[in-house]
């Protein structure tokens, strides 16, 4: 299963007789009453960690409609992994880049962008329009004296892993 990200249905790795057979649906599917399932990969964190999405019913597989509807929610999924996928530690701002003055919004909209995400897909994890979250970052680039995207995630990056106690950069989420 190594490198592949489309959706897949339980029925699609392995036949029904093979499923009723393994020791998995005997001790866990059976008592669930789940025999179809719908795997939806978000992210691969390391060998053999991964982060899906999951779906499962009893006695009705997944359409090719379903399938493919499976297929254009996926990126979105992939998208909110990415933004929650690291548990909040506490409700204060965690980035050392207080120095700088910028407001609570202005940190998590650098810190999604320093993620790789752009304008759009922050407005849609955060609820505002792509307009407004480039507007936090012209702010944000003013208070760190850049003119850029680019700089602006360079400084703000530099800066949290120079704090003391950090070792690398994470999101608060």
């Amino acid at each position: 299963m190594t490198g592949v990200w489309r959706p897949r249905r339980l029925s699609d790795v392995v036949s029904d007789r093979e499923f009723y057979e393994s020791r998995l649906y005997r001790e866990g599917f059976r008592e669930m009453r789940i025999n179809r399932q719908l795997s939806l990969r978000a992210a691969q964190l390391g060998p053999g960690i991964l982060h899906s999405w999951v779906m499962n019913r009893w006695n009705h597989d997944f359409s090719d409609k379903e399938m493919d509807l499976a297929r254009e929610v996926q990126p979105v999924l992939c998208l909110l992994d990415t933004a929650y996928s690291h548990p909040h530690t506490s409700m204060t701002n965690p980035w050392p880049v207080d120095a700088f003055g910028l407001t609570d919004r202005e940190t998590e909209i650098l810190a999604l962008v320093a993620q790789g995400l752009k304008s759009t897909a922050v407005g849609h994890l955060l609820g505002i329009s792509p307009r407004t979250v480039t507007r936090h970052l012209e702010h944000s680039y003013v208070k760190l004296g850049c003119n850029n995207r680019v700089d602006a995630v360079r400084l703000f990056t530099s800066t949290c892993r120079r704090a003391p106690g950090t070792s690398d950069f994470r999101a608060p989420w």
